[in-house]
């Protein structure tokens, strides 16, 4: 079957790199929504609020670009299997942001605060989408480039 090709295997992989990605992954989602969710917000004291969710946003850019040049760099696969691992989780966090734009408003305006009402009516903007599509092509490419660098 042809999706066996494209599966991602983590059987190079120790416990801990398991748990390192498990926990990355949950970091991944609520960084990339709550970025999504108030990207479009102006107020600079809620900019310095969500600090630390913006941080993990250019640190998951970086990281994830250089995940690429060492998944080419180094061609051993446990760092193949963990760049795939890396990229299937950022690709499966952007198509969960996404599909959460969708949910319909349960907030009160008028009643809650800027933050709350912004991350329980989501409002994406021009540049969370874009970010959203950025992270989407990268983590396309982590998770692709393997399947072609590996050695059969």
């Amino acid at each position: 079957m042809i999706l066996k090709n494209f599966k991602p295997k983590v059987d190079h992989l120790i416990w801990y790199d398991k748990i390192w990605i498990g926990l990355l992954a949950a970091g991944i989602l609520v960084s990339l929504y709550v970025y999504a969710c108030t990207c479009s917000l102006g107020n600079v004291e809620i900019i310095k609020q969500l600090g630390s969710y913006f941080i993990v946003i250019k640190s998951l850019d970086y990281v994830a670009i250089l995940m690429i040049v060492i998944g080419l760099v180094f061609n051993k696969e446990r760092v193949l299997q963990f760049q795939q691992l890396l990229g299937l989780v950022i690709l499966v966090s952007v198509i969960i942001v996404a599909m959460l734009y969708f949910l319909p408003c349960s907030v009160n305006e008028a009643k809650a605060g800027t933050i709350k009402y912004s991350l329980f009516c989501p409002q994406y903007s021009i540049v969370s989408w874009l970010n959203l599509f950025w992270f989407g092509v990268i983590g396309l490419a982590n998770f692709a480039i393997p399947l072609f660098v590996r050695k059969k």
